[in-house]
């Protein structure tokens, strides 16, 4: 994995440096932001990281040789050959002890998976504490309404966070419970679980979504357009799309009409229309959307262009989204993160 290393605002890195005692100005220390609350810095060739709050500064030495963005608080960090998580206070929540970096789920960031040895997933709390020691699976889904999915030599099922099985393993797939349900497919059709693994809708979808602001998108055949059902397995919306997502926290869908794609709102009507080659789901109020063979910008709700054109563009998480960027043919191309000003807060070096 690259190292990423953190872009500062000159004036926050001039504060930083000013309040650093002077001994530590003695060693060549270059301070790199993140979110103006936390900076890591590189010494020496290795990462430490600079705390301001309350009134005070906190310093970790520089001891690190990784690090990766905060996620809800939480930064993955290597020392050596090992990773652990920071908090962005300065505080170690898991000294490093894990061979692979832990991933916290999109659905339910209370957990984060880890892994000491390939397809041998443990599981952590936000508080560093192991609460479930490693067990061999073939694969996890992400944590959410206390379980996740996973899958063995027989099939998918469901595992509670105390590591009991909720729903046994007898799926060809499965995905995350949300509000209450999930999508699970045996034989080439999808149908609908409770957390008892009982059938709340029976296996007649040829697609299927997970449930989000109470709808789920579906399709009954494959030459049938997608529709959009209720719990209660009503099509509640249905529209002149062929295609369609689900709707992300931002009460938007991606659809697509004709081969372009377009955004629906909640009552099904287009609100942003179909006319983009390429698109990503909204988060954090912004999609990145492609009209042209190349080149990625960002829009808003309204559809309306924020954002310079980007080589590639992923969604925006916990306010940050992963781009790349070059502003002149002649210059090699800059990976690395943008927040929801549309700054780079991270840039990853090669």
């Amino acid at each position: 994995m690259r190292r990423l290393i953190f872009r500062f605002a000159v004036a926050i890195v001039l504060l930083l440096l000013l309040a650093l005692p002077p001994a530590s100005l003695a060693a060549k220390r270059v301070v790199w932001a993140y979110q103006g609350k936390a900076a890591f810095f590189e010494e020496n060739g290795r990462i430490g990281l600079v705390t301001k709050g309350m009134g005070t500064l906190t310093t970790v030495a520089p001891l690190l040789d990784e690090v990766t963005p905060f996620y809800s608080g939480i930064a993955n960090v290597r020392q050596d050959n090992l990773w652990g998580l920071l908090s962005q206070e300065g505080v170690y929540l898991r000294h490093p002890f894990a061979a692979a970096p832990i991933e916290f789920s999109p659905f339910d960031n209370q957990y984060g998976f880890f892994q000491l040895e390939r397809g041998s997933y443990g599981l952590l709390n936000r508080g560093g504490e192991i609460i479930l020691e490693p067990i061999a699976y073939l694969e996890v889904g992400p944590v959410s309404e206390g379980v996740f999915a996973a899958k063995t030599e027989q099939g998918y099922g469901y595992i509670t966070v105390e590591g009991q099985t909720a729903v046994g393993f007898q799926y060809d797939a499965a995905l995350p419970f949300t509000e209450g349900a999930a999508a699970v497919r045996k034989e080439g059709l999808w149908g609908y679980i409770d957390h008892r693994g009982q059938m709340v809708l029976g296996f007649g979808y040829v697609e299927a979504s997970h449930f989000s602001r109470g709808l789920a998108a579906v399709r009954v055949s494959p030459e049938a357009s997608t529709v959009y059902i209720n719990p209660q397995g009503e099509v509640v919306l249905s529209g002149n799309w062929d295609a369609g997502y689900p709707f992300t926290g931002d009460g938007l869908a991606r659809v697509t009409v004709e081969g372009k794609y377009g955004y629906i709102n909640l009552k099904g009507r287009l609100v942003i229309d179909a006319r983009y080659r390429d698109a990503g789901d909204f988060g954090n109020g912004f999609a990145a959307v492609r009209a042209g063979e190349t080149g990625w910008q960002y829009i808003d709700g309204k559809g309306k262009v924020i954002s310079k054109t980007f080589l590639s563009a992923g969604p925006f998480r916990d306010g940050f989204a992963y781009v790349t960027y070059q502003a002149d043919a002649r210059e090699s191309p800059v990976t690395g993160y943008i927040n929801t000003g549309r700054k780079f807060v991270c840039q990853e070096l090669n």
